[in-house]
């Protein structure tokens, strides 16, 4: 009887064992807030390629976190991966990506769709991703053809550094192509974004414009404006002219670099892909209810929305 019950207590021991050998391999994901469908898609094609790698829900555990797109609230949820000790980091965006960096120089760091990566100075032995950074100047340049704008509002955010490159891109272009520049920061206003007052408006990818763009959207119907976007799907909500980088190829992308290092590979001997597929989209609907003409040679190669 006491053979019986000592192999009973080894057998429930080793099944322990495996189960925490099995829940070892955690992997953190952080995105910038809720509710973002960019990040949504590139977070569904991640999981969907990591388990075609061999790297499924039996094999790897996907903590998700997406908290407030504050910087505190950011950096807080670098510090609870480092603190579980994940196994890798998954990142999205520039600031979720920079409050990581700046928490840990040993897990492994995998970024999706941050914008410009060498400018912001994402780089070390634990890091690699895929970057987002697209065309600026000919999206502006388009954007001038269609709306002919003398005043041009920007929305960014203070609170996420990649967006103020992408302002700077677009003020860069203002004396070439003749027009003035409005920067609105919108870090403190939390839902209640309004626009500024200009003849249109650009979007940047910060985090509360993609959380926001259906009532951003519905302000500029609602005063006739024409507005422009780095942002994937914007062009149905009634953005006029979209540039912007594949989210569901940055998450197989980026499942994939995790896939290597998951099988022993540093982040350092994993080239990062910095040269996006880029994608433009033009609500020709909306253009026409603005009275707006789009160019021939435009509509042969973007996505049409009617």
């Amino acid at each position: 009887m006491k053979t019986f019950f000592l192999g009973m207590f080894v057998c429930l021991a080793l099944a322990g064992v495996a189960c925490q050998t099995q829940a070892a391999t955690t992997i953190g994901v952080l995105l910038p807030t809720k509710g973002l469908p960019c990040c949504d898609l590139a977070h569904a094609s991640f999981k969907e390629e990591l388990a075609r790698q061999g790297f499924g829900p039996d094999q790897v555990d996907i903590l998700l976190q997406q908290p407030a797109p504050t910087t505190m609230a950011w950096t807080n949820a670098a510090r609870k991966f480092v603190t579980l000790d994940v196994k890798i980091i998954v990142t999205h965006g520039a600031a979720t990506t920079l409050a990581a960096l700046n928490e840990t120089s040993s897990i492994p760091i995998v970024y999706v769709a941050v914008y410009d990566p060498t400018a912001l100075g994402i780089t070390g032995n634990n890091i690699t991703g895929t970057g987002a950074k697209v065309p600026v100047p000919g999206l502006i340049k388009n954007f001038k053809r269609i709306a002919n704008f003398a005043r041009l509002g920007i929305i960014y955010s203070s609170e996420e550094k990649d967006t103020e490159l992408q302002a700077a891109a677009v003020e860069a272009l203002s004396s070439q192509l003749g027009f003035q520049v409005v920067r609105h920061d919108i870090k403190d206003e939390g839902d209640n974004i309004k626009l500024p007052e200009a003849e249109a408006v650009f979007l940047t990818t910060a985090s509360n414009v993609i959380k926001n763009i259906a009532g951003i959207i519905a302000q500029a119907q609602a005063q006739k404006v024409p507005t422009a976007a780095l942002l994937g799907h914007a062009a149905e909500q009634g953005v006029i002219l979209t540039l912007y980088a594949n989210p569901e190829q940055e998450g197989r992308e980026a499942a994939a670099m995790v896939a290597e290092i998951l099988r022993g590979k540093a982040p350092a001997a994993i080239p990062a892909n910095n040269s996006p597929k880029i994608e433009m989209a033009i609500n020709l609907k909306e253009a026409k209810d603005l009275g707006l003409n789009i160019p021939f040679d435009l509509l042969g190669t973007a996505k049409v929305i009617k």
